[in-house]
């Protein structure tokens, strides 16, 4: 059984009129000038491309779960109307954190699920080693090519992400550099600082070809902090860092997690091409990117990434 982040650490949390008066008018003076209108256009969102990705997308969500012999259940998130207009669907394979199940990213597999992925995550508490995560993805292939499958012909197996939180970051690691170049993307929430991953449940950052999207929390300041993060980043090619602030270690476990608009942008661009999702990154100014420059985030980087 895979080790990880140890139970004690991974619970951890932190918890975080205007009066306007009227003008005077003295008696017989003359009265106040009228304020001018206000102008009619509305004021351009700051973060657009944030923005709308945190919202619902397009497509409606089903929910199912599937057992598998060895008693594991796989939980699968996906468009309802699936291949809708000939669309072949992205997978996102999910590692779920230490003693953690995937009803608790219920939020989040929805989300990702309402922009036009498959999210697939197995009910496996310990999902360090990664094994859970390439099963999952197995299942989906195995489905997309039978006839009696709801997934029959609708999945993209030459697009595929991996994810997941705490433990199951790591894990998501070590399925992409396990998974013999099936897998392109790869976004770790809240990867644990080394010292809190034990030995089984390892994972190199150092072999990771595809581009990398860390994320984390600014008040996660003991298993997963922003300089245990940077390191990480520093050791990949092609990524992203960017820490939300404010945002504590199981902070991705609410619907309404501040990561959602860029995670979901992200994968977006890596696994759609979507050239609006991409725009928040890459610019020709990387550093006046929407992303960089967003208020609500800190110790924003990015390197190696190109439209």
């Amino acid at each position: 059984m895979p080790l990880s982040v140890s139970r004690a650490a991974h619970m951890l949390t932190v918890g975080l009129v205007l009066a306007v008066a009227g003008p005077v008018v003295t008696p017989g003076a003359a009265a106040p000038t009228a304020p001018a209108a206000p102008a009619t256009s509305e004021v351009e969102p700051q973060h657009p491309v944030e923005d709308r990705y945190r919202g619902a997308g397009p497509w409606a969500v089903a929910t199912r779960t599937v057992d598998i012999p060895d008693g594991l259940t796989f939980t699968v998130a996906s468009p309802r109307a699936l291949g809708r207009d000939g669309t072949r669907h992205p997978i996102l394979i999910w590692g779920n954190g230490t003693n953690a199940r995937p009803d608790q990213y219920a939020g989040v597999f929805r989300h990702l699920a309402s922009w036009g992925f498959v999210v697939i995550g197995s009910s496996d508490t310990q999902q360090a080693d990664g094994r859970s995560m390439l099963a999952a993805l197995r299942h989906l292939l195995g489905a997309n090519l039978d006839a009696a499958s709801p997934f029959f012909g609708v999945l993209d197996p030459t697009r595929v992400g991996a994810l997941g939180h705490s433990q199951g970051a790591g894990g998501a690691i070590n399925a992409a550099n396990g998974s013999g170049g099936l897998v392109d993307t790869v976004v770790p929430i809240n990867l644990p600082d080394a010292r809190y991953v034990e030995q089984r449940g390892r994972f190199s950052v150092t072999e990771l070809t595809t581009p990398t999207f860390f994320l984390g929390g600014g008040t996660d300041g003991l298993i997963s902090t922003p300089g245990g993060l940077r390191g990480y980043y520093q050791r990949v090619p092609h990524g992203a860092l960017g820490v939300l602030r404010g945002a504590d270690h199981l902070a991705i476990q609410r619907n309404k997690s501040g990561y959602l608009g860029y995670l979901t942008a992200w994968l977006r661009w890596h696994l759609l091409d979507d050239a609006y999702a991409a725009s928040a990154f890459v610019g020709v100014d990387p550093k006046q990117t929407e992303f960089r420059r967003n208020p609500r985030w800190q110790n924003q980087q990015a390197k190696g990434l190109t439209p």
